[in-house]
């Protein structure tokens, strides 16, 4: 878990408080923090060792520049190239020096999930963001006395004191009309979702919320429908081989006997040697039982398939 505060006057939370808040009593080793004049960020880890992968945190003591936060970035070389930074470069510096060098666009040219914060001194500035279509969850609340604070886990950024303690009833009906919740608040009052392709900036005393990115539909390469298939299978299997990065035996999948996972299967298993472990849900009731698709795919690509 990622969290973070900024308060434009001294802190009125400590440490120990965000360890009562979390369950997390006596047990400082659960977290690794990174504070400023104006900022505390840090990841909880309840004393496991932080992935560079996933979880990440970095301060530079001559800049005094700072991030923390979640990320899986599948192409850390070739930023890493365009920066002039070593390519061994732990995540949390090269995100976070990108974002001093490059601001939004740095975030743009990113292939991958995210969601951290980075302070800035120089500028006199404190950014969050998150990737393109929202798959990292990052959550943020902002208030004149207690300042923003931000997390990837709403229980855990809803324990403070006076911060999401009411249900927003019309969130939760929107979520039980359409089976998920399309809007930026989340279903407790005062929290909300920083939107997909967003940064959120504080600097000069002033907050602003603004899109990095924006998905396009505008299509001007006048391709023909047979190019624009195997254009659409090259990049398909350009994200499968990323994500699987150097596994050399099996890996996993959900598959739900549908087009996307189906396709997402089929490509895992032409590029590993191993069969592919496939995992379905499988529903009581015929109307809702999609799992005879499923095992005709796992049957089609040889796969080890579990039914749950």
């Amino acid at each position: 878990m990622i969290f973070g505060s900024l308060q434009a006057h001294p802190f009125t939370i400590s440490p120990e408080d965000y360890l009562a808040v979390w369950g997390l009593q006596g047990r400082p080793d659960a977290v690794q923090w990174i504070e400023g004049s104006s900022y505390r960020m840090g990841v909880v880890t309840a004393g496991r060792a932080v992935s560079d992968r996933q979880l990440f945190t970095h301060r530079d003591e001559d800049t005094g520049l700072a991030a923390v936060g979640r990320a899986e970035v599948f192409n850390r070389d070739e930023l890493a190239r365009s920066l002039a930074l070593p390519a061994d470069l732990p995540l949390g510096r090269l995100l976070a020096e990108g974002y001093r060098r490059r601001g939004s666009s740095h975030l743009a040219d990113l292939n991958g999930s995210f969601a951290f914060g980075v302070s800035d001194p120089g500028r006199g500035s404190f950014s969050l963001a998150r990737d393109h279509l929202g798959i990292a969850p990052l959550f943020f609340t902002m208030n004149s006395e207690s300042g923003v604070h931000f997390s990837d886990n709403l229980r855990r950024l809803r324990a403070f004191a006076g911060v999401g303690a009411e249900l927003d009833p019309t969130v939760v009906l929107r979520y039980l009309l359409l089976r998920y919740n399309p809007g930026v608040e989340s279903f407790f009052r005062g929290i909300r979702k920083l939107r997909p392709g967003h940064a959120l900036k504080w600097e000069g005393g002033r907050l602003r919320e603004e899109p990095y990115w924006h998905l396009s539909f505008d299509d001007s390469s006048r391709r023909s429908e047979a190019e624009h298939a195997e254009r659409l299978g090259e990049l398909i299997r350009s994200a499968v081989r990323k994500r699987l990065g150097s596994a050399e035996e099996s890996a996993g999948a959900y598959l739900s006997g549908g087009m996307d996972s189906s396709s997402v299967v089929s490509i895992m298993g032409s590029l590993l040697p191993k069969p592919v472990h496939t995992f379905s849900f499988r529903c009581r009731g015929e109307s809702f039982d999609e799992s005879a698709y499923a095992l005709s795919v796992s049957r089609k690509w040889g796969t080890e398939h579990h039914e749950i």
